[in-house]
């Protein structure tokens, strides 16, 4: 699995949510992200869950979407 191309995928899916006024989004995809072995569309789902709710409950103030190498994979990171 392309982990970028996942980035992409959920961001452009989530995009008419991101632009909930008084809400600032910021994606941040390291440039050194491998590709992994996983079931795709479930690690997709599950972070389009997780930046979707992040942006429905979230009213103002910040979301962060972080993409990171850690320990040989990568680590996918919401924060609001």
């Amino acid at each position: 699995m392309v982990v970028v191309a996942l980035k992409e995928q959920v961001r452009k899916e989530t995009s008419e949510a991101q632009r909930k006024p008084g809400l600032q989004v910021t994606w941040h995809a390291a440039d050194d992200l491998p590709a992994v072995r996983t079931d795709g569309m479930k690690v997709k789902m599950i972070l389009k869950n997780l930046v979707s709710n992040a942006l429905k409950f979230t009213d103002g103030g910040s979301v962060a979407i972080r993409l990171e190498r850690e320990a040989g994979g990568v680590l996918l990171s919401v924060a609001d």
